[in-house]
């Protein structure tokens, strides 16, 4: 009796153990598979930590360029600034000249509608045949040049110009109207030479202002107004005398 319970301890101690064995062997599997588990996800941390990295670096990167980009946009507009303000400037310095010459211009046809005057007077003065008439403007204006000799004196090659062709405006440099004012005494000059606005006493011709300019007259030369065709034309080329007074 004794031994047949031995024997059934025995038996049930045996079961007990492989129970354990079993349960130990599971425990480790899952122990193992944990481990596993783990390490994947520690390299998949490892992987987007080292992608979060790359993309801040790239974003500092970034953030770099845009700063020095600012710093040569800052540059830049200190310079436009500085370019808007010297036009500014120039811009004002154009409205004074235009101002002035906008003065001048008025001065010029006030002083233009006297010459007109007093040449439309002495033309009736005059007799009709021409070459009478450029012979008694020749003798009034010898007799007249002491009166210019304190005015700079100046030899000249001159024409003559008239208003009355195709695609003449009849507006000259200064604004003078030329068609409104047939008898206006004006000179084209080059400006370097014979500031325009001067008062020019032209031999032949008479006191005429400096009202227009040419793309022929440059140096030493004029281009006087003559409204008629033929009286252009029957004035010529020639070396002549002049006398200006600067306005």
């Amino acid at each position: 009796m004794l031994k047949i319970f031995k024997v059934s301890v025995s038996v049930l101690l045996v079961g007990s153990l492989s129970y354990v064995s079993f349960d130990l062997y599971d425990s480790y599997n899952k122990i193992e598979e944990l481990e596993l588990n783990i390490e994947k996800l520690s390299d998949e941390f490892d992987d987007e930590v080292e992608e979060l990295n790359i993309e801040i670096s790239n974003k500092e990167n970034n953030n770099q360029k845009l700063k020095d980009s600012n710093k040569k946009l800052k540059k830049k507009n200190k310079k436009l600034k500085g370019k808007i303000d010297g036009l500014d400037k120039k811009m004002d310095n154009l409205n004074n000249e235009i101002d002035n010459l906008k003065k001048k211009n008025e001065k010029l046809s006030s002083e233009l509608v006297v010459t007109t005057e007093t040449s439309s007077t002495s033309e009736k003065k005059v007799e009709p045949k021409k070459k009478e008439a450029i012979k008694s403007k020749e003798q009034s204006s010898s007799n007249n040049e002491g009166s210019y000799k304190n005015w700079e004196h100046m030899q000249v090659e001159a024409t003559a110009y008239t208003s009355n062709c195709n695609g003449c405006s009849g507006i000259t440099y200064t604004g003078i109207d030329l068609k409104a004012n047939p008898n206006a005494k004006v000179v084209a000059v080059d400006p370097s030479i014979i500031p325009l606005g001067s008062k020019v006493y032209v031999e032949g011709y008479g006191e005429a202002i400096a009202g227009d300019t040419g793309g022929a007259i440059k140096g030493n030369k004029i281009d006087v107004f003559i409204d008629s065709k033929e009286d252009v034309k029957e004035f010529g080329r020639k070396n002549i005398d002049i006398y200006v007074k600067e306005m």
